[in-house]
């Protein structure tokens, strides 16, 4: 019985030796990246999660229904996979960032930040509720949005506020933008009569 116990402490002191070491690589992260600090990348694993809460909840919170459909713009460095994962985690009326939707409102991920069980995003959103500008633009303003995890999914405990036109949102960067060497032609014309017939 003792060396049964023993066997199992000595499992689970291994286990939390291995998660300790993941963590180490998933659990840290800065966007943009800070020189002389350890590699870090927004494609890391927590990331993700972290961001779609960010988002969810400065939607849901200043989005307002008359509005309709917007888009989100996250960082360039993210792989086509992890932006389908995060606008896949949003509400139906999310849209990515094409050259179709950028005209929608758009909330924009600025900063990220995220140290273990902590994590920090800045969302740059639209005021919608203040109308146009004067020369027809859309003010932007910037949240700070402060979340914990742990083992728990990530939970926001604080958002920040910060003044409004004072935060230029990051430029377009749209999913999967569309290359000239991809890009279906239309297709010809059909003729009035098929070829052998014309023949005749």
């Amino acid at each position: 019985m003792l060396q049964t116990r023993r066997a199992s402490q000595i499992a689970i002191v291994g286990l939390s030796a291995v998660l300790s070491s993941l963590g180490g690589c998933v659990g840290y992260s800065s966007y943009p990246e800070l020189e002389s600090l350890a590699p870090s990348s927004p494609n890391f694993i927590q990331v993700k999660p972290a961001v779609t809460a960010a988002l969810e909840e400065v939607i849901e919170r200043y989005h307002p229904a008359w509005a309709g459909p917007y888009t989100v713009n996250l960082p360039p460095e993210m792989t086509p996979e992890a932006q389908r994962l995060i606008l896949s985690g949003l509400g139906p009326d999310t849209r990515a960032m094409t050259p179709a939707t950028e005209h929608l409102p758009t909330y924009h991920i600025g900063r990220v930040w995220v140290r273990g069980p902590k994590a920090k995003i800045d969302v740059v959103r639209p005021v919608l509720e203040l109308g146009p500008k004067a020369d027809g633009g859309i003010a932007y303003q910037g949240m700070t949005v402060w979340l914990d995890a742990g083992l728990h999914p990530w939970n926001v405990s604080f958002v920040q506020p910060w003044s409004a036109r004072v935060v230029s949102p990051p430029d377009a960067n749209f999913v999967n933008p569309p290359s000239t060497k991809t890009l279906k032609t239309t297709d010809p014309e059909p003729t009035d009569t098929p070829d052998d017939e014309a023949e005749d």
